[in-house]
Order: structure tokens, then C-alpha cells, then sequence
């Protein structure tokens, strides 16, 4: 083989990897959620459809980049509902602060907290953030991980059937 072969194939490889990269990024990695009916009813705060399940762990670096982006936006906002993600040690007594801070009773917080661990763990969730987006016909569209602010509020409100 010469120098052009390999430098072919070098280059050739090099492309392909880019594009199973692309891919990879472009789509986010599939998963099969399931969200029980617990999980719809008690996520918080309580909101009428259209409205984005956001499976949350407020020890995730991306979840709180998402959230820092999502703070000056009201339309988004107003669509939110958080569900809890313990995907890092430590996140349930994180969530537990958070609860206490937004004026809930520790005990209901708690209490709060195991119910939705329990559904999250039967829920096949593995990345946060992870948007379970339901529009005002109950047709629901899943959003993995956080693609960038910009693009990620393009899904939501379509997925939202509300529009830019």
C-alpha cells in the first residue's frame, strides 16, 4: 500500500467517524421511556396539557446549564413541569434542599420524593436532562439530553403544538 492508500483510507475513516459523531449528537441516543400515570399526575408543578415532564437532577451539569437557559424564557417556562432524576449521589438530598427552599414541608417533600424515585426507576430514564414533551392531544414526543438551548426550545414548542 502507498502513501495515497493510506491517506485515502485515513481520510475515508477519519469522515466516517465524523458522521456516526454527527449522528450520535444530532439525534441524542434513543430510549424507551415510560411514563406511568403517577409520574403525569405528580410531577411538579401541576399543569393542564400541553406541558414538558422534565426528568431533572439538579447535580447534573447539563440539567442546570438547561435550567440557566430556561431562566429568562417565560414561554418555555410555563410549560414546565420537574420530575426527579437521582442520577448522581446525592441528588435526593439536593432535591429534598430545593423542595424545603420553595417553601414545601420537609415530610411532604419526602414522602414526594420516594413515590416519584420509585416511578422514575421503573420509568427507564437514563440520561438527564431528559423532556418528556406531551401537546394539548395527549400525543407525547421524547427529548434526550440537551442539544443547545436554541434547538432544544425548537422541539419543546413543537412538540408542544404551540409554535415558536
Amino acid at each position: 500500500m502507498g502513501p495515497r492508500v493510506v491517506r485515502g483510507f485515513v481520510l475515508g475513516l477519519g469522515l466516517v467517524s465524523l458522521g456516526l459523531l454527527w449522528a450520535f449528537l444530532g439525534h441524542g441516543p434513543s430510549v424507551d421511556l415510560v411514563v406511568s400515570s403517577v409520574l403525569r399526575d405528580l410531577a411538579w408543578p401541576e399543569r393542564e396539557e400541553p406541558y414538558v415532564l422534565l426528568f431533572y437532577d439538579p447535580l447534573c451539569p447539563v440539567c442546570r446549564r438547561l435550567e440557566r437557559d430556561m431562566e429568562e424564557d417565560a414561554v418555555v417556562r410555563r410549560y414546565v413541569r420537574y420530575v426527579p432524576a437521582f442520577m448522581h449521589q446525592g441528588s435526593y438530598e439536593a432535591w429534598l434542599r430545593l423542595l424545603v427552599e420553595r417553601g414545601w414541608d420537609e415530610g411532604e417533600a419526602r414522602v414526594w420524593l420516594e413515590q416519584m424515585a420509585r416511578e422514575v426507576e421503573g420509568s427507564g430514564l437514563s440520561t438527564t436532562p431528559t423532556a418528556y414533551v406531551v401537546n394539548a392531544r395527549g400525543e407525547a414526543k421524547t427529548i434526550v439530553g440537551y442539544p443547545g438551548y436554541r434547538r432544544w426550545r425548537e422541539e419543546v414548542l413543537d412538540g408542544l403544538g404551540v409554535g415558536p
